[in-house]
């Protein structure tokens, strides 16, 4: 992982760039496409907005492609679908062309804060501390990236996503691989055509990808359970499992043992929605969610 990121960064680094606050928004690749968790922005936010001054974060320089030549909207677009459905998330803006791939959630708060979102936990309208001078000046010039040129990420993609996985794994503010994203990705690598190996399984094509694609450690146990409900799932399904997770839940903070998501696998396949339902009641319930490390394993 290490290497393929040092590689690309040799060969395709355009330096380090100060990226206006609004010419940039999350990579279409980020996190496997799964859209940034506003609730994650709000915690993050409260810490370093309310709690302590921006200077005091001392945060290092995220990582941005340049613009797809060939579809020069395609980060405005992609953030858009997200802001349209989260209202903790500042609206996306046409000029958003450079695509953040590390870095991704600070970057959503330095925005939110500058459009005026309203915090999650009282309604009053994000700012910045009047002596933060830090985040002012963030908030006019833009933070600083890595900038990497798009032919990276058109011809290299799995190395940009190595080096996406080690830079996210490193910083102090990413937010941690939970269960859902492990589930939806595999969810999504089971539906891809595999060519297997001589007497290679489906379970083993699928785990070899699925884990190719995250940096947390992951325990067998939890991986098969995960595979198993995704296999009996409808890709309907999972979307909606997934939507209402992103809606609902702040996976920092929240997760639900992989376990249960055996458990529902084993349910009959007429009863698909009432699987679906049983996860997202299970994930609303305050008594059953688990504090999860940051690394996504969960401590149960």
């Amino acid at each position: 992982m290490a290497e393929d990121g040092a590689w690309i960064i040799r060969k395709y680094s355009r330096g380090i760039q100060r990226l206006q606050l609004w010419d940039v928004g999350p990579a279409v690749f980020n996190r496997g496409g799964l859209p940034m968790s506003g609730k994650h922005i709000h915690a993050l936010g409260r810490k370093i907005v309310l709690e302590q001054k921006f200077w005091k974060y001392l945060y290092q320089h995220g990582f941005a492609h340049e613009p797809n030549p060939e579809k020069p909207d395609e980060i405005f677009q992609h953030a858009k679908q997200m802001s349209d459905r989260d209202e903790l998330l500042a609206p996306a803006r046409s000029t958003m062309r450079f695509g953040v791939f590390a870095k991704t959630h600070l970057t959503g708060l330095v925005q939110a804060v500058a459009h005026g979102v309203r915090w999650e936990h009282d309604g009053s309208i994000m700012k910045p501390m009047a002596d933060d001078e830090e985040m002012l000046e963030h908030i006019k010039y833009g933070l600083f990236y890595h900038v990497i040129s798009y032919d990276a990420v058109r011809d290299h993609p799995d190395k940009v996503q190595a080096l996406m996985r080690a830079q996210n794994n490193d910083q102090n503010c990413a937010m941690g691989e939970h269960e859902m994203a492990m589930f939806f990705q595999i969810s999504r690598v089971c539906r891809e055509d595999h060519k297997l190996l001589p007497g290679q399984t489906l379970w083993e094509a699928v785990r070899a990808k699925a884990l190719d694609s995250v940096s947390a450690s992951w325990d067998e146990a939890d991986l098969v359970a995960l595979y198993n409900c995704a296999m009996t799932m409808s890709q309907d399904a999972v979307q909606v499992l997934v939507d209402a997770h992103f809606q609902w839940v702040n996976p920092t903070l929240l997760s639900v043992n992989a376990s249960f998501f055996a458990a529902v696998a084993d349910l009959p396949a007429e009863f698909m929605y009432c699987r679906l339902a049983l996860l997202i009641r299970q994930y609303m319930s305050d008594a059953k969610a688990k504090e999860i490390e940051r690394a996504g394993k969960t401590n149960v």
